[in-house]
């Protein structure tokens, strides 16, 4: 493309529209997408496997025909989504959308209770001061808190879908 004209050597500033549309198929994006998201987790290449899980959890509408999904998740989107946040040890944000899950998945429950964990922990460590022996409730805030929300599901969750962990 010349952008100066040859005549005055002034710049073109002419609009060169395109007149046939661009056609985009929601689905054969989300398929691919979902593919290179599952070759980034196994090449172990978090961060690139965390932005297209974003990018999955955005489409989580689209219907899609033949991608794999993860056994028995029935949001394979937020799944793959809090698992990576989770793998990057941004727990409290994997705790956040762990907590957005409409179905009761076992898999996605567990990183939630653990990642709310994680992040008490990591705080509690954080702000802990040389003296070990002065551990004050406030820091332990968090471990009644997941007590708490263990004891809510033991009692609201059926026996046969509970998990070991």
């Amino acid at each position: 493309m010349d952008f100066l004209s040859a005549s005055d050597g002034r710049m073109d500033t002419s609009v060169r529209v395109n007149p046939e549309p661009i056609e985009l198929s929601l689905p054969e994006m989300k398929t691919e997408i979902w593919e290179k998201a599952i070759e980034c987790r196994e090449r172990g290449l978090s961060h690139s496997f965390k932005f297209l899980s974003e990018l999955l959890y955005t489409l989580r509408e689209v219907k899609v025909k033949a991608v794999k999904k993860s056994d028995e998740c029935r949001e394979p989107e937020l799944f793959n989504l809090v698992k990576s946040y989770f793998d990057l040890k941004e727990y409290d944000r994997a705790e956040y959308f762990a907590a957005q899950a409409v179905t009761d998945d076992i898999r996605v429950r567990f990183l939630r209770v653990y990642a709310k964990y994680l992040s008490g922990e990591k705080k509690r460590l954080d702000n802990q001061t040389d003296n070990i022996a002065n551990l004050d409730a406030t820091q332990m805030m968090h471990l009644k808190d997941i007590r708490a929300r263990l004891i809510f599901g033991r009692k609201n969750h059926d026996d046969r879908r509970r998990d070991g962990m």
